[in-house]
């Protein structure tokens, strides 16, 4: 976004924020905007100082931690990611946030563990049967991936990544039939 689009937007944030500094679309909108002005290390430290004065904010603590998970600063997003699923045990989000952290720092156990609870939670839920299938995948259980796309097409028998992530295991298995 340039400048000139950029500054009114500003001030329709610092307006609402003037109103109710806890307003999540306004918080997360002022850090959108700093990390687009280049202000990363100023983005997250507001980010982060917004998420500890509203620490049941679900969407604040996922936006933290995605960004430090792209920041490749595992035990950040994990201490985060573990937080949010404390305060929030019976939300799928809170688990499939934790399995992500858990599997970006190679943890595939324990990230199919927080997964399959996503599932019991939230059952026949796309986004968390494709991550289950990427960390079965990445923890060496290709046959195990294969039932979770499976699934995946159970719920949707056209979903690209379940299709997709079953020709690349056939190959990988030498199963040209399959």
């Amino acid at each position: 976004v340039d400048h000139q689009r950029r500054a009114p937007a500003q001030q329709r944030v610092d307006r609402i924020l003037a109103k109710d500094p806890k307003h999540t679309e306004g918080i997360l909108a002022r850090y959108f905007i700093m990390d687009q002005r280049g202000q990363r290390d100023e983005a997250t430290a507001w980010l982060a100082t917004s998420w500890n004065a509203n620490p049941e904010s679900m969407p604040l603590g996922a936006a933290l931690c995605n960004t430090y998970l792209a920041r490749k600063d595992y035990l950040k997003a994990l201490a985060v990611a573990n937080e949010i699923q404390g305060k929030h045990p019976q939300s799928p989000d809170s688990y499939r946030l934790l399995g992500t952290a858990l599997l970006a720092d190679g943890k595939y156990a324990s990230a199919i563990s927080n997964f399959r609870k996503a599932l019991e939670l939230g059952p026949n839920n796309l986004g968390s049967l494709q991550l289950l299938a990427s960390a079965e995948r990445a923890s060496g259980e290709p046959k195990a991936a294969l039932k979770t796309y499976d699934r995946m097409l159970a719920v949707d028998d056209k979903s690209l990544p379940a299709l997709m992530g079953k020709a690349e295991i056939d190959m990988q298995l030498k199963d040209y039939d399959g």
